[in-house]
């Protein structure tokens, strides 16, 4: 068997994805997990076989297409040092069979996802460990989409504390090489002196009369679009940013759309000077 995983590692929670290529005979009926009581599904092992499996890995999560998955499969593991609060987006749309998505926690304790079809979010605390997040699938056919949205970063990690509880945007790691500028751009809410959540794009492209155009395709909630920026020395004046796709419609945090400039306002001491 052939798995490819992607581990990304932060100061408090990394997220790990593996995609199987390969089938498992499974051997069983798996009609009866889709109703059982969830805590009863703690010790369900990763065993399935499919027809095809079309997947899309970034940063941001899992994009799936399943053709006739019958079993138990993982989705994503959850690696955390302290434990903490997390939370899930979900979109899952089949067309034939049943589905079910669980989290599956280092403690035993299992949380239900989204059975079958829906879009949304949960709230939830995993202990230190690892936590995987699973499907299960009778028949199933369709996609599913989730995302887990982290609240640090390499560059975030790096600015220090915040000493302001509020919502700012900021660029980071601005760069200009001849008329090519590249930043990331940043939303952060911070409750209690730290990041509760956190959306961030990538601004890269030919400075063109000032301006930067570029199209961005995640901002960490799934949303992806095109933004503006105008740009002065090494400074962004304003940026304007579009959303042209929404992955979860229910969720409204993310990236804002609108026009904006960066660093404005009453600012926390880690970001005074930042633009």
């Amino acid at each position: 068997m052939r798995k490819l995983n992607i581990l990304y590692t932060i100061s408090i929670i990394s997220v790990a994805l593996s995609l199987n290529s390969c089938t498992k005979s499974i051997g069983e009926d798996y009609q009866k997990y889709i109703s059982a009581d969830v805590n009863s599904l703690s010790g369900l092992l990763e065993k399935f076989n499919l027809a095809s499996i079309d997947s899309k890995q970034n940063y941001e999560g899992v994009d799936r297409d399943y053709r006739d998955l019958n079993g138990c499969m993982e989705v994503m593991n959850l690696y955390s040092v302290d434990g903490n609060d997390i939370t899930i987006l979900y979109n899952s749309k089949f067309d034939s069979g049943d589905v079910r998505v669980i989290l599956v926690k280092p403690d035993g304790k299992v949380t239900d996802i989204v059975k079958n079809n829906g879009d949304g979010s949960i709230n939830d605390k995993i202990p230190s460990g690892k936590s995987v997040i699973k499907i299960i699938g009778v028949k199933a056919t369709g996609n599913l989409k989730i995302n887990v949205p982290l609240t640090s970063d390499e560059e975030i990690s790096q600015l220090g504390k915040f000493n302001k509880d509020g919502e700012y945007m900021f660029p980071l790691k601005k760069q200009i090489k001849g008329n090519y500028f590249s930043a990331k751009f940043y939303r952060v809410n911070v409750l209690n002196n730290k990041i509760d959540k956190l959306a961030k794009i990538d601004i890269n492209g030919q400075i063109i009369d000032g301006t930067v155009t570029a199209k961005f395709s995640g901002d960490g909630w799934g949303n992806s679009g095109v933004v503006k920026a105008t740009v002065q020395s090494n400074s962004i004046e304003n940026v304007d940013i579009k959303i042209d796709n929404k992955n979860f419609q229910s969720t409204s945090w993310g990236i804002k759309e609108g026009s904006f400039s960066p660093t404005g306002g009453d600012l926390p001491d880690i970001l005074k000077g930042l633009n």
